[in-house]
């Protein structure tokens, strides 16, 4: 008899058929793996906050640091949102509105914050008493992406190549530079025909995303924006609200489909376990990527609105991002027994709450993702790991005598015990029924569950699943073989 482990925690592999895999996972849903490669349950969300009634969903999160200030975008409006003693409350601050149901970006200076999804830029300060349209003609009124650098705010102009930018340290005051003694106020991205979709501003520099090409400005002192000698990168962004900005790097989904990284030494064409995925979904040009950061482990979360799908990758070490590991996150529908995008949209981290701030994509709904909550908001979360065609270096036929399980167990009181639900199909024919290893009742904390398994096989795969409102932290997995003649 020999003792052989289950492949856990190598992270899931998405790139070719699930029959051709043996050591990677072949599903991970609603959860992700830790740095001592623990497969883990991904936070839950809270009772939350409903902002208004309607389907449309949270258009834009801003956190301002400085003034201790959550803002929020839905339907066109502006909500100033506060925490106190544990619940939150908003107040609809719209004078001046943005365009409905279009995704915001947001930045600020000390006394503003500035929004744009589309139309005209909006501002207001940390009273959070009204919206307003920056007034000044000279700025330009159909605005998707807006950044501060050097005390500019630069902004594009949709569907052109140019990019704004106002009065130093007065973002209130833009110029044309048609007057005696008027500086000037913008200027063309021209190394591509490529319309300006996307900016951002990465190592005191402006980064100008087109469908095609990418180019890099900086503040020269005088001019006060030129291009960098050599800043033209010829990989362009199909999905303007892709780009993630990082402590040490640029994200972005390329005109290819491919995730891209940017960290100063050029562009690096990321080889993902997803690559596969992405390639054939309907729509990826409404991708959007967010980061967030979760008990000290740094998330970066892909949305693909129409495709209904979000793919989250769990990177311990930016210096070794290719060693990251995938998941998707999802919604269950107990109901109809599948799968639904995940409920999130829009995210921020609130430093001085100390909490990751959820928007719902089809909902006036705001929510606090923590590891503390078992469900969203009341919904199961259905965690599930599926492995791939195991059969442990060789293809002789096994006897499978027993599986154990080390799992985290008793954390929790619930009226019924929760359960594991473990099933398996031998050389990819029908999957057995499904076995059950109980969680623990509260206190009951041992941590290696046996079940008698039986058969024989050449290749095993095994499925491991939870729809209970508990933790769940599966360490490892080993079974008892006989090798065959």
């Amino acid at each position: 008899m020999e003792t052989v482990k289950v492949p856990f925690g190598l992270g899931t592999y998405k790139n070719v058929d699930e029959f051709e895999l043996r050591q990677t996972a072949a599903e991970l849903y609603n959860g992700y793996v830790n740095e001592n490669s623990a497969v883990v349950k991904r936070p839950g969300l809270d009772s939350g906050k409903q902002l208004a009634s309607g389907n449309n969903g949270i258009d834009g999160f801003y956190w301002w640091k400085e003034n201790k200030r959550l803002f929020a975008t839905h339907n066109g409006k502006v909500y100033l949102i506060n925490l106190s003693g544990g619940a939150f409350t908003s107040s609809d601050i719209t004078n001046d509105g943005l365009t409905s149901g279009a995704y915001t970006t947001f930045d600020s200076n000390s006394d503003y914050v500035f929004a744009a999804n589309g139309g005209r830029i909006v501002y207001f300060d940390h009273s959070g008493t009204s919206s307003t349209y920056i007034a000044d003609a000279d700025c330009p009124t159909a605005v998707t992406h807006i950044r501060f650098l050097d005390g500019y705010l630069i902004a594009n102009s949709v569907g052109t190549q140019r990019f704004y930018w106002s009065e130093v340290d007065d973002p209130l005051d833009w110029r044309d530079g048609t007057g005696a003694s008027d500086t000037s106020g913008f200027a063309s991205a021209v190394g591509a025909t490529d319309n300006i979709t996307a900016i951002e501003t990465f190592y005191r520099q402006l980064f100008l995303f087109g469908p095609r090409s990418v180019e890099i400005w900086e503040n020269d002192g005088e001019t006060p924006f030129v291009r960098l000698p050599g800043g033209f990168i010829e990989v362009g962004c199909v999905a303007p609200y892709s780009v993630v900005k990082t402590n040490n790097a640029l994200y972005w989904l390329d005109d290819e489909r491919k995730l891209v990284r940017y960290s100063g030494k050029g562009v690096e064409k990321m080889s993902t376990p997803y690559d596969k995925i992405i390639q054939t979904l309907p729509n990826v040009s409404d991708c959007i990527g967010n980061k967030i950061t979760i008990e000290g482990k740094n998330f970066i979360i892909l949305t693909f609105p129409e495709a209904g799908r979000t793919f989250v990758i769990n990177y311990q070490d930016e210096g070794n991002i290719a060693q990251a590991t995938w998941s998707e996150w999802n919604e269950w529908d107990s109901a109809n027994f599948l799968y639904n995008n995940y409920v999130g949209r829009a995210f921020t981290y609130c430093e001085a709450w100390g909490c990751n701030i959820v928007g719902a994509r089809n909902a006036g709904q705001i929510n606090c993702l923590t590891s503390d909550e078992v469900d969203d908001n009341g919904t199961a979360i259905r965690f599930l790991t599926k492995t791939g065609h195991v059969d442990h270096g060789t293809s002789k036929r096994k006897r499978s005598r027993e599986l154990r399980v080390r799992v985290k167990r008793g954390t929790t009181s619930l009226t019924t015990t929760p359960k594991l639900l473990v099933r398996w199909r031998d050389d990819n024919k029908d999957w057995s029924n499904e076995r059950q290893i109980s969680l623990g009742n509260l206190g009951e904390t041992e941590s290696y569950l046996r079940i008698r398994t039986g058969g024989a096989y050449q290749t095993r795969q095994w499925e491991f699943s939870c729809s209970d409102d508990v933790p769940l932290t599966l360490l490892d997995a080993e079974e008892d073989i006989d090798l065959l003649r």
